[in-house]
C-alpha cells in the first residue's frame, strides 16, 4: 500500500508539472501519465540489472583466525577440534568442519536479500542480507570474571563482507598493541551494546557477486579479478570445458568462499 500510494502521489505531481508548467491539456496529462504507468513495468525490466538466484559457501579457518589473534595455540586448537562432529544437530564446531552456505533467492530495488542458510537446527533459517553471527562456545576464555566465547561473523562492511572474530573489549584493550602491530586487523568496530569488538580479518568485496546482478562480460569478470586480487584474495574458476563450471573461488589463509548459480555444480 505504501509503494501504490508513493506512485500515485509521484503521478499527481508529474501531471501537475505538465498541466501547469508544460502548458498542456488536462486530458493530455492524463493520457501522458496513464501510457507511462503501463509501461513502467516494462521499462524496469528491461533497464534494470538481470538478477539469477546464486549459492555462496563459506569456508572459515577458524583456526587460523583464533591462532593469528592469540586466542588458542596449535596444541590447544587440534585438541578442541578432534574430532569430527556429526552433522546435526547444528553446533559452533559444525561451522569449523562444514562450513556455511546460504542461497540468495532475490533482491529487492531497496537492496534488501532474501537469504536461506544451510545451518542451524532450523529448516527454513532465512534473513534479509548475506550476515551471520555464531558463539563459538566450545572455546572459553578465561578472564577476571570468568570466562567467555568469541564470536565469528560475517557481515556487509563499509568496501565489502567483512569476516572476522569479535572478542570482548577488555580483552582487546589488553592485546591492541600486539594486533596492531601484526596488521592482520582491516578493520575494528566497537559494538557498545555488548561491551565487544569486530576485529576484521578479511573483507570480500561486493564485486563477486557482480556476475548475478550483471550481464555477464569478459570486462565484467577482468575488473572483478583485479579488484579483490588488490584486496588479497586469491581467484579460482573451477571446472572447465569438459565437465562443466562449478562458479568461482575466492580465498585468503582465512577463509574460501565458493560462489555459483544454484544450477551449476549439480
Amino acid at each position: 500500500m505504501k509503494a501504490i500510494a508513493i506512485f500515485v502521489l509521484k503521478a499527481a505531481a508529474a501531471g501537475a508539472f505538465l498541466y501547469f508548467v508544460g502548458d498542456l491539456s488536462l486530458r493530455s496529462c492524463f493520457a501522458i501519465i496513464f501510457v507511462v504507468a503501463l509501461s513502467w513495468p516494462w521499462v524496469q525490466k528491461e533497464l534494470a540489472p538481470t538478477f539469477q538466484p546464486y549459492e555462496m559457501a563459506f569456508s572459515p579457518n577458524i583456526g587460523v583466525m583464533l591462532i593469528a589473534l592469540g586466542l588458542v595455540t596449535d596444541e590447544e586448537w587440534m585438541s578442541l577440534v578432534m574430532d569430527r562432529p556429526p552433522r546435526f544437530p547444528w553446533t559452533s564446531l559444525n561451522l569449523v568442519h562444514y562450513g556455511v552456505s546460504a542461497v540468495i533467492l532475490s533482491v529487492n530495488p531497496n537492496g534488501d536479500h532474501l537469504v536461506h542458510w544451510n545451518a542451524w537446527n532450523q529448516p527454513n533459517f532465512y534473513t534479509s542480507n548475506i550476515a551471520i553471527k555464531m558463539r563459538l562456545d566450545f572455546l572459553k576464555v578465561p578472564d577476571r570474571l570468568g570466562e567467555w566465547s568469541p564470536d565469528f561473523y560475517l557481515r556487509p562492511g563499509r568496501d565489502g563482507y567483512e569476516i572476522g572474530i569479535s572478542v570482548l573489549d577488555e580483552w582487546w584493550k589488553a592485546n591492541e598493541e600486539r594486533l596492531t602491530k601484526s596488521g592482520i586487523i582491516k578493520e575494528q568496530n566497537r559494538d557498545w551494546r555488548f561491551g565487544t569488538i569486530r576485529l576484521t580479518l578479511a573483507v570480500l568485496p561486493y564485486r563477486v557477486s557482480s556476475p548475478f546482478h550483471l550481464e555477464w562480460s569478459q570486462k565484467l569478470m577482468e575488473t572483478l579479478k583485479a579488484e579483490v586480487a588488490a584486496k588479497g584474495w586469491k581467484y579460482d574458476s573451477i571446472g572447465n570445458a569438459e565437465i562443466g563450471h562449478f562458479g568461482n573461488s575466492y580465498s585468503t589463509e582465512y577463509v574460501e568462499v565458493w560462489i555459483k548459480h544454484i544450477n551449476e555444480g549439480y
